[in-house]
């Protein structure tokens, strides 16, 4: 094959760089070279990876959302994980954005429900945001939670020297 053109000979150069690697996407090459009388073969022959354990499973991809997929349990406190799945005025975005199952889309939006109450997000407030009304009362107060149905608990707490029937979050 002749090329006739300077950019016809870098294109060729570049498509036949890019077919030659060392590794794929799946599994390690080591370069053998062997010498037969006046021929060399170079093979690429598979190699085992030193951190094998460590690799996530892939045979499920494509059937479960991220977070169904590495088995995360997130918490309201996982503020840099839950940023992923927030706009930049702090709302949450909708699921065909985030690619979230609808049960893990619900966790994600309780988290950051609870964030934003615990005032772990200072700096993202929608635009429609009332700071007379969020900062009057009882819901100036930060809010905490040791696990994530809490948010959802209604039954009424009594704390030892206490009035009675007072509801704790």
């Amino acid at each position: 094959m002749v090329l006739k053109s300077r950019t016809a000979f870098n294109f060729a150069a570049s498509m036949i760089k890019r077919n030659f690697k060392t590794s794929s996407t799946l599994c390690l090459k080591q370069i053998q070279e062997v010498v037969n009388g006046k021929t060399i073969e170079v093979r690429g022959v598979n190699v085992k990876s030193d951190r094998e354990e460590k690799l996530i499973e892939h045979s499920h991809f494509g059937e479960s959302c991220v977070l169904c997929r590495l088995d995360l349990k997130i918490k309201y406190s996982d503020v840099l994980i839950l940023e992923q799945f927030m706009r930049p005025d702090g709302s949450v975005l909708p699921r065909e954005v985030t690619g979230l199952c609808v049960e893990q889309q619900e966790k994600v939006e309780n988290c950051i429900l609870q964030a934003h109450w615990s005032g772990l997000f200072p700096d993202k407030k929608p635009a429609d945001y009332n700071a007379a009304v969020e900062e009057s009362e009882w819901r100036r107060y930060k809010r905490y939670w040791d696990t994530p149905e809490q948010l959802f608990d209604k039954t009424l707490k009594t704390i030892p020297g206490s009035f009675a029937y007072i509801r704790r979050y």
